[in-house]
């Protein structure tokens, strides 16, 4: 524990610390991670030895601000540090994406550009042009623009983090083969052919010129025995419609399934229930539970950001910071978000510490934001789920699920089946 400091500067030390709590965004500095007992990531890492002989498509499931994001980064870090694997990372948010819109033909499109990075010279603008044919269909395909924007446009991990490792990749979309408008993320961005909820099969013509075209595309950047593996992030921010979309993506066609590359993707926040459903198409699925009943870990979680700005432990009351682990619902974005609405008002009212009133009045601040739009139906819901531990439905459940107003539990002991529960902020007021 680190000696007491003056007032002044703890203030500084809080305003310091307000200025790096994200909880919207991915842990930027993966040395601030905290490895739960369920560490998808360190799990993939370990099956990651042999993945060159097939390539495998995995998909991270869990509730929106349970630790997905996270996890992604730390599997890219861990993957890197392995070697061997020629990585590829898109997001999604880091392009201002509406992930609601993507289909997989468009997943399937941004794919292609962004393996085309590792491809040099003449061979990835012929690359791009056949690309962008095989997308647009009868569109017509100079209105996507040309191969430096798709480029420019593209982000990774590294570009939204600022500098944790990555590579550049990443965007919006929808359909192809029809309208004639084009959407245009950002100045020079990608640009895509905008048109929602259009379905393509891998086979249909469209769909297999397409997979065919990427296949060459991958072929090309691959380097030596290096084996390819695409990370996708950005899928999550799709609520109410995620289940929908979830089945869309990778259920109703086989676009993504049948990369001749390894895919490693957050899945949007749709309920556990869907994740069965895409098994027998080839996919892998990890549920990321977030730290749920790890209350030391949660603990540790805040005191390692206090510690980072030169704060010492005592600076928050040990009741304040059980009570911030309990309220959490074993969610890291539910910490943070605490913990940021903590130090508004420490800042705000000048305290030198943040007391267990202090972070009492941070937990109403972070329950008014998640009971924000909550309808008679949705807290009907919400009171099965609190009476019951279960779904009491898919249709009336998933975006309360998706919204992390109801989280999943890991099953217990010898149990089989998930298990449900309110968000405890919300909980307390059932």
């Amino acid at each position: 524990m680190l000696g007491r400091m003056s007032n002044a500067s703890t203030a500084e030390a809080f305003k310091t610390l307000l200025r790096t709590v994200e909880p919207e965004k991915p842990l930027a500095d993966l040395r601030l991670y905290v490895e739960g007992p369920r560490s998808v990531a360190t799990a993939l890492d370990a099956r990651f030895a042999n993945v060159g002989a097939c390539p495998k498509k995995y998909l991270l499931l869990g509730a929106r601000g349970g630790g997905k994001s996270t996890e992604l980064r730390k599997l890219e870090a861990l993957l890197r540090a392995r070697g061997g694997l020629g990585i590829v990372t898109i997001d999604l948010d880091a392009t201002g994406v509406t992930a609601a819109s993507v289909s997989a033909f468009d997943l399937l499109y941004m794919c292609g550009i962004a393996l085309l990075r590792r491809v040099e010279g003449k061979t990835q603008t012929q690359l791009f042009e056949r690309l962008r044919a095989a997308y647009a269909g009868e569109a017509d395909k100079t209105s996507l623009g040309k191969l430096a924007d798709a480029l420019e446009g593209l982000k990774g991990f590294g570009a939204a983090l600022g500098g944790v490792a990555g590579m550049t990749a990443g965007a919006p979309g929808a359909g192809a083969a029809a309208a004639a408008g084009v959407m245009d993320v950002a100045a020079r961005g990608i640009r895509l052919l905008p048109r929602r909820d259009f379905f393509i099969s891998e086979s249909s013509p469209q769909g297999q010129r397409l997979l065919n075209l990427c296949g060459e595309i991958a072929a090309a950047a691959q380097r030596d025995d290096e084996a390819l593996c695409v990370m996708v992030d950005g899928l999550e921010k799709m609520n109410g419609e995620a289940n929908d979309r979830f089945r869309a993506v990778f259920e109703q066609t086989r676009l993504v399934a049948e990369v001749p590359w390894t895919m490693v993707i957050a899945a949007p926040p749709s309920t556990l229930t869907t994740g069965d459903s895409v098994s027998n198409l080839g996919y892998n699925t990890s549920v990321v539970w977030g730290l749920v009943g790890e209350s030391t870990l949660l603990e540790e979680a805040v005191l390692q950001r206090l510690r980072g700005v030169g704060l010492p432990d005592d600076v928050i009351d040990g009741a304040a910071l059980s009570l911030m682990a309990e309220m959490s619902g074993g969610m890291p974005r539910s910490l943070m978000q605490i913990l940021l609405e903590s130090l508004w008002i420490a800042v705000q009212e000048n305290h030198d510490r943040l007391t267990l009133d202090v972070v009492r009045r941070g937990v109403r601040e972070v329950g008014l934001d998640l009971a924000r739009g909550l309808d008679m139906p949705d807290i009907e819901t919400l009171e099965t789920v609190k009476a019951k531990g279960k779904l009491p439905g898919r249709k009336a459940s998933a975006s309360l699920f998706a919204a992390g107003k109801i989280l999943a539990m890991p099953p217990e002991g010898d149990a089989l089946f998930y298990r449900y529960r309110v968000h405890p902020i919300l909980a307390g007021e059932l």
